[in-house]
């Protein structure tokens, strides 16, 4: 997903930086089911934008005010049913590729075992 604010280009990617952001924006570590309140919905939102532009060298800055009055201006709600649904996607690739690398290693280690 990109977003485009502040005349810059921001392509969406998660990152260890992301949950930091996150973490220390609501002062509470990451956990899944607390997107479903709003207010932290909006700012993992942000934290993603933050994380993702500094991953991209751009020199993005923006208070959270002023975000949530962007996410106003461009959408409001079906902005952030997008950034959902991105999310979910991420999420799901993630887990995909964990489940993958599980498996790997596990049939690795039982090579190494049987040598």
């Amino acid at each position: 997903m990109t977003v485009k604010i502040q005349e810059k280009e921001i392509e969406l990617k998660l990152s260890i930086r992301t949950y930091i952001y996150y973490e220390n924006i609501i002062n509470k570590s990451f956990e899944l089911k607390d997107l479903s309140n709003f207010n932290n919905l909006v700012s993992f939102f942000y934290s993603v934008i933050l994380s993702s532009s500094k991953k991209q060298g751009l020199n993005f800055k923006m208070a959270y005010d002023d975000f949530i009055e962007w996410i106003d201006d461009n959408g409001g709600e079906y902005l952030l049913v997008d950034f959902i649904n991105w999310f979910t996607k991420e999420q799901e690739s993630q887990a995909q590729f964990l489940r993958k690398n599980e498996t790997e290693n596990t049939e690795g280690n039982k090579k190494k075992l049987k040598a």
